[in-house]
C-alpha cells in the first residue's frame, strides 16, 4: 500500500472512531435520562398511600329520641353550656318529621303543545276576556241560586209552623182503643169492639168535613177507605180501612178508632190556624219554585249558552300524548280547587310568580283558565296562558311539524312532602352510670322525657365512603400499573441502547487494531524513504 493510500485509510478509520465515540457519547446521555426517570417513576411509588377500607364504625353514632305524645322527636345536636345550672345544662336541637301538603311548579322541556287548530287562536288576554265573561254569568247563577236556596230554606223553616198548627189540631182528636175487630162474610159486614165492650157494625163512608179535619191531623190518609160508627153517647168514631187490614192480618196489635167534634170553636180554631200555616207554607214553597224555574233557569242558560259558544273555538287538545281537559267555570271541584290554592300560597311564599294565580280572584274562586292533564299517573295543571306562549314560540322554519323546539311549559301541583321540623332550645339531660343521656326536660315544656338510645349507623355517608374508596384502589391500581408499563418501556429502551453501546464498543475496537495496522504501515513507509534518500 503507498503511503497516500495509507494516510487516507487511516484518516477514514479516525474519522469512524471520533464517530463512535460521540455516538457512544449520547448513548450514555440517553441512557442516564432513562436512569433517572426510572428514579422518578421508583420515588412516585414510593409516596404513593394504599387505599384503605372504610371502617363502619366511623358512621355510627349513638341516636337519642323521645316521644312528646305528639311526635317521635330525634335529638340530632347538642353542646353543653358553659356554666351549667340546675334547670338546664345543654343546647339541644331536637326535630320530627312531618307530611306537608306542598305546591310545586315544574317545567316541562318540549312539551309539544297542540291545539284543535292553528287559526283563530285566542291570545291570552282574549281568552281572558270570555272567560271572565262566562265568570260573571256563571256568578249571576250562583247568586240567583243562593237567591233560591234562601227562599227555599226560608219556606221549608215555616214547616214547623205546620207541624205546630197540626199538634195543636190533633189535641183535639178523640181516640178509642178498639179492642176487637170481626168480619161477617155472608152480610159483609165488620163488627168492631171498643175498650168499654160495645159492640159496633161498621159502616164504608165516603170523605166528609170530618176525614178531611182527621187527614189534617195526620190520623187519616188521603185516598184511604174509611169507617164509622156511632157509640151509645151519640158520638161518631172513625176507623181507617187500611188500619183495620194490618190488625186482622196481624200486622199490627193495635187497632184506633178517631172522633172530631166539628161544632166546638176551639177545633175549628185549631183547623184554621193549620189551614192558615199550610197555605202559608205552599205559597212560599211556590214561589221558590217559581223562582228557580224563571230567575235561576235564565242565568244557569245564560252561563251555559257562553260556555257552549267558547267550547266551539279553538282550544288546546294535547301535551305531546297527554290529553288536556279543560276545567270549566263552575266544574272545578273542591279536591282541585284546595291543590291549586296550595300551590298558588307556596309559590308566593317563595316569591315566585305564575300565570295560576290570575286564575283565581281575591277571594279565592275560579275564573277559568286551567287545564289538567295525566303524566306518569299523576294529574298535573297548567294553564292557557302557558300553553299558549309555548305554542307560539315555535320557529316554523325551523320545525318540521309545527311543534318541536318548543319553550319549557310550566305545569303545577300539590303532594304531600315529608318536612323536618327543628327545634333549638335549653334542656336538662340527665346521664346514667356508663355516661349515656337517660332523659330529658325541654325548656318549653315541663315533662320529662325518658330518652331511648340506640346506635345509627349513616348508611349513605358508608356506602359514599365505600365508593370512594373503590375509585381510589381503581386509580391506585391504573397508577401502578402506568407506573409499571412506563418502567418497562424505559427498560426495554435501556437493554435498546445498551446493546448498541456493546456494538459500538465492539466497532471501536476493531477500528482501533486497524488504525495501529495502517499507523505500522505509515511508519514502515516512511522509514524506508529516509534509508533511501540517506544513501
Amino acid at each position: 500500500m503507498g503511503m497516500a493510500a495509507s494516510q487516507a485509510r487511516y484518516l477514514q478509520l479516525s474519522a469512524r472512531m471520533s464517530n463512535c465515540e460521540y455516538e457512544g457519547q449520547q448513548i450514555n446521555q440517553q441512557r442516564t435520562i432513562l436512569a433517572n426517570e426510572s428514579a422518578n417513576l421508583f420515588n412516585q411509588m414510593l409516596v404513593m398511600q394504599v387505599p384503605t377500607v372504610p371502617s363502619s364504625t366511623d358512621y355510627t353514632t349513638v341516636q337519642y329520641t323521645f316521644s312528646d305524645g305528639s311526635y317521635d322527636q330525634t335529638i340530632d345536636s347538642y353542646y353543653q353550656i358553659g356554666t351549667p345550672n340546675s334547670e338546664y345544662n345543654y343546647v339541644v336541637t331536637h326535630s320530627y318529621t312531618v307530611e306537608r301538603y306542598t305546591g310545586s311548579m315544574k317545567h316541562l322541556s318540549d312539551p309539544q303543545v297542540q291545539f284543535s287548530s292553528n287559526e283563530n287562536l285566542l291570545t291570552p288576554e282574549a281568552y281572558n276576556t270570555v272567560q271572565q265573561a262566562i265568570y260573571r254569568s256563571y256568578a249571576d247563577y250562583q247568586n240567583e241560586l243562593a237567591t233560591y236556596n234562601t227562599m227555599q230554606d226560608d219556606a221549608e223553616a215555616l214547616l214547623t209552623d205546620v207541624e205546630s198548627a197540626q199538634v195543636a189540631l190533633l189535641n183535639r182528636i178523640g181516640k178509642t182503643t178498639e179492642t176487637n175487630l170481626t168480619y161477617d162474610a155472608l152480610s159483609d159486614t165488620y163488627t168492631v169492639t171498643d175498650n168499654a165492650g160495645g159492640q159496633y157494625d161498621l159502616t164504608q163512608i165516603s170523605s166528609n168535613a170530618d176525614i178531611e179535619a182527621l187527614i189534617k191531623a195526620g190520623v187519616m190518609k188521603e185516598g184511604d177507605t174509611y169507617y164509622s160508627y156511632q157509640d151509645g153517647d151519640g158520638t161518631t168514631h172513625y176507623l181507617s180501612g187500611s188500619d183495620m187490614e194490618n190488625y186482622t192480618t196481624g200486622a199490627t196489635t193495635g187497632l184506633t178508632g178517631y172522633s172530631i167534634n166539628m161544632s166546638d170553636s176551639e177545633t175549628q180554631q185549631a183547623i184554621n190556624d193549620y189551614d192558615t200555616a199550610l197555605q202559608t207554607y205552599n205559597d212560599a214553597m211556590d214561589a221558590a219554585q217559581n223562582y228557580y224555574d224563571n230567575e235561576v233557569t235564565n242565568a244557569y242558560n245564560n252561563y251555559q249558552t257562553l260556555l257552549n259558544t267558547y267550547n266551539d273555538s279553538t282550544h288546546p287538545t294535547y301535551i305531546g300524548n297527554c290529553a288536556l281537559t279543560e276545567i270549566p267555570v263552575g266544574q272545578m271541584t273542591d279536591a282541585q280547587k284546595t291543590e291549586l290554592q296550595q300551590v298558588i300560597y307556596d309559590l308566593a311564599q317563595e316569591g315566585i310568580e305564575s300565570n295560576l294565580a290570575s286564575c283565581f280572584d281575591a277571594n279565592g274562586d275560579y275564573k277559568g283558565g286551567v287545564f289538567a292533564f295525566e303524566l306518569y299517573g299523576t294529574t298535573y295543571y297548567t294553564t292557557y296562558a302557558d300553553l299558549y306562549e309555548s305554542y307560539q314560540s315555535v320557529d316554523e322554519s325551523d320545525s318540521n311539524n309545527g311543534i318541536d323546539r318548543q319553550t319549557s311549559l310550566p305545569y303545577y301541583s300539590a303532594t304531600y312532602v315529608d318536612t323536618k321540623v327543628e327545634t333549638t332550645e335549653n334542656a336538662l339531660l340527665e346521664t346514667d352510670s356508663s355516661g349515656r343521656f337517660t332523659s330529658i326536660r325541654l325548656e318549653n315544656d315541663s315533662v320529662t322525657y325518658t330518652l331511648n338510645a340506640e346506635t345509627i349507623t349513616d348508611e349513605n355517608a358508608y356506602q359514599d365512603a365505600m365508593n370512594q374508596y373503590y375509585y381510589d384502589t381503581a386509580q391506585y391500581q391504573k397508577t401502578i400499573a402506568d407506573i409499571n408499563a412506563k418502567t418497562s418501556i424505559i427498560q426495554q429502551e435501556d437493554r435498546t441502547l445498551e446493546l448498541r453501546l456493546e456494538q459500538l464498543d465492539t466497532e471501536r475496537n476493531t477500528l482501533s487494531t486497524e488504525m495501529e495496522a495502517v499507523q505500522k504501515v505509515l511508519s514502515d513507509n516512511i522509514e524506508r524513504t529516509y534509508k533511501t534518500f540517506g544513501d
